[in-house]
C-alpha cells in the first residue's frame, strides 16, 4: 500500500511574520556588532538593544513552526500592521548608520538648561573639560574663567553670519536616545580664515576669552591651534 505526503499549503501570516520578526532581531544585533547603536541610544540601553534583538530572533523562531501548520491564517486584515513593521526594517538596514550633525543644528540653538555641578565649579583643569562642562560653566562663572586655557573636540557648524575666520565648535548631548538632543558649542576665532566644511571634526586649543562675535560680546575660544581629527567612536556627550 502506497501512502502519499500530504502537501499542507503556506501559512503566509507566519512566514511573513517569521521574516519580519527576525529581520527586526537581526538589524538591531548587526548595529550592536558595528558598534553603531551609540548613533541613536545612549550607551546604557545597549544591553537592552541586544536583550530585544534576540527575544524577537526566538520569537521568530517560534513562529516559523507555523510556516506549514494545519490552519492558514488571513493576511487580509493585517497588510498596514506588516507595513508599519517592514519600513522601519528596511529603512534601517538600507540607509546608512550617521551620528546627529550640524544639519541639525543652528548657533541660535546651542546651549542647556544644566546647572552645573558642584565638582565642575570648583574644578580648574579646564582643559579637560568637554564642550558641556564649558558651556555650563561659563554660564554661572564665565568672568572667572576668562583666559584659561580650553581644549575641546567637536564638529564645526558655521553660520552665514558670522565674520571670516569665525565659526562655531559643537557636540550633540543626549539624555536617552537622539530624539532628545541638544546642541553645545562655542564660538572660535581662528587666524586662518580658511573655511572648515560642517559636520568636519577637528581639536581646537586656545583660550576663553570675551569677544564681540555677531555684535555680542560672548566667551569664545581664541584658537590657536585647530586639528582635523577623526569622528570619535562615540560623538555624542552625555549628561
Amino acid at each position: 500500500m502506497t501512502t502519499h505526503a500530504v502537501e499542507r499549503p503556506i501559512n503566509w501570516a507566519a512566514l511573513i511574520e517569521t521574516f519580519l520578526l527576525g529581520g527586526a532581531g537581526a538589524m538591531l544585533l548587526t548595529k550592536a556588532l558595528r558598534g553603531v547603536l551609540v548613533f541613536y541610544i545612549h550607551p546604557r540601553y545597549t544591553i537592552l538593544v541586544v536583550a530585544c534583538g534576540l527575544i524577537l530572533l526566538l520569537i521568530a523562531g517560534v513562529r516559523m513552526r507555523g510556516i506549514f501548520g494545519r490552519s492558514p491564517e488571513s493576511i487580509r486584515h493585517h497588510y498596514g500592521r506588516y507595513m508599519l513593521l517592514a519600513i522601519p526594517i528596511l529603512l534601517g538596514t538600507v540607509v546608512p548608520a550617521q551620528p546627529l550633525g550640524a544639519n541639525v543644528l543652528s548657533s541660535t540653538t546651542l546651549g542647556l538648561n544644566i546647572a552645573p555641578s558642584i565638582d565642575l565649579l570648583n574644578d580648574n583643569n579646564t582643559h579637560e573639560w568637554n564642550l558641556l562642562q564649558w558651556s555650563m560653566a561659563l554660564s554661572v562663572r564665565g568672568d572667572q574663567l576668562d583666559g584659561r586655557s580650553a581644549d575641546v573636540v567637536g564638529f564645526v557648524l558655521q553660520d552665514d553670519q558670522l565674520e571670516r575666520g569665525e565659526f562655531f565648535v559643537a557636540r550633540h548631548v543626549i539624555s536617552c536616545c537622539t530624539a532628545d538632543s541638544n546642541g553645545v558649542g562655542l564660538p572660535v576665532v581662528w587666524s586662518d580664515d580658511t573655511a572648515l566644511p560642517d559636520n568636519t571634526w577637528i581639536r581646537v586649543q586656545g583660550q576663553i576669552r570675551e569677544t564681540t562675535i555677531n555684535g555680542e560680546v560672548r566667551p569664545a575660544i581664541l584658537a590657536t591651534s585647530v586639528e582635523v581629527v577623526e569622528q570619535p567612536t562615540n560623538p555624542y556627550i552625555y549628561p
